[in-house]
């Protein structure tokens, strides 16, 4: 059997003090780790459902168009919880692999692998426990965050940098932070430019890249994106390297969990944040209830919390 009190090498164990706790009391499958299998039918699964949604656009009905949009948008939205295991590199056992597919799963985001893997690396060694990005943001700033203006303007902003060349104090501070990153926004700016290029020239390519990609990633894929990151760590302990009070866990259903990918089990990834999402239920059925500071029962249950006032916020003055 592995032993889980291994430093794996991967996305560094961030919850030290939380390992020790859970390791009294949680036992591993003899293999927990990536499985090409599951990672295949994932990233097929997917492809075959953004197909379908380019298929319903692509009649010219409205109903169809309409719902082709909403799949696509959906689509876009959970291929980011697929990359989010790619950033944690137990998609596939190559990490080759899953750079690629990151990738790709990233690209209609615009989500470059380098820089979201060193984001997300930090995001796990946040050892002051200050987790909750969506807190204290104010009802305008919610609102872009919600169609996620500054994430697309800060892509096509650093895209501008790098292809004309200005700002390049910026630029090597980007790559310093991390390597590959600047190679990455160079290729998804010649995608880009090609895509611009081929929407010039034919009003019905402008057209379809619209329908296909502009519209489900800005007003679907955005804002489903939101609600799902929003929970996570929403009003949740500060200042405390205990996973138990920093994030939050929602149960969900088989549909949530496999949306999702394993991501509404926050807590359990973030004590764990090296094993495969999939084993993220077995986690959780051996972890007590009481041990956990936040846990919802359903998303819906965590949104109908929200909206009648009862989350208290916990962050320490």
């Amino acid at each position: 059997m592995n032993n889980l009190s291994q430093k794996p090498n991967r996305l560094p164990q961030p919850e030290l003090k939380a390992k020790s706790e859970m390791g009294d009391y949680v036992e591993f499958p003899a293999i927990y780790d990536a499985d090409a299998v599951v990672g295949a039918i994932k990233i097929i699964l997917w492809m075959l459902l953004i197909g379908l949604g380019v298929s319903l656009v692509s009649v010219g009905h409205i109903a169809a168009t309409t719902t082709g949009t909403l799949i696509l948008g959906s689509m876009y939205a959970h291929g980011m919880q697929i990359f989010h295991q790619c950033l944690h590199m137990n998609l596939f056992k190559s990490r080759s692999l899953n750079k690629i597919v990151g990738r790709v799963l990233g690209f209609p985001m615009l989500q470059t692998f380098s820089l979201s893997r060193q984001q997300h690396h930090e995001h796990h060694w946040q050892i002051d426990g200050n987790l909750d990005y969506y807190g204290h943001l104010s009802v305008k700033q919610h609102f872009i965050s919600i169609f996620r203006v500054v994430g697309f303007g800060y892509a096509l902003l650093t895209m501008m940098r790098i292809v004309f060349r200005f700002n390049k104090t910026k630029v090597r501070r980007l790559e310093a932070k991390a390597r590959g990153t600047v190679r990455e926004f160079k290729l998804m700016a010649l995608v880009l430019g090609v895509i611009v290029l081929g929407g010039v020239l034919s009003p019905h390519f402008a057209y379809f890249i619209v329908t296909v990609w502009v519209i489900p990633s800005v007003l679907v894929a955005s804002p489903i994106l939101y609600l799902l990151e929003l929970p996570e760590h929403y009003h949740c302990q500060l200042g405390d390297r205990d996973s138990f009070e920093t994030g939050r866990t929602i149960i969900g259903s088989h549909f949530s969990f496999w949306y999702t990918n394993g991501s509404n089990y926050h807590v359990e990834h973030h004590i764990y944040p090296f094993i495969p999402p999939d084993y993220l239920p077995y986690l959780n059925q051996k972890i007590p209830k009481r041990r956990f500071s936040n846990i919802s029962r359903s998303y819906l249950s965590f949104y109908m919390s929200l909206i009648k006032g009862r989350l208290r916020f916990k962050g320490r003055n």
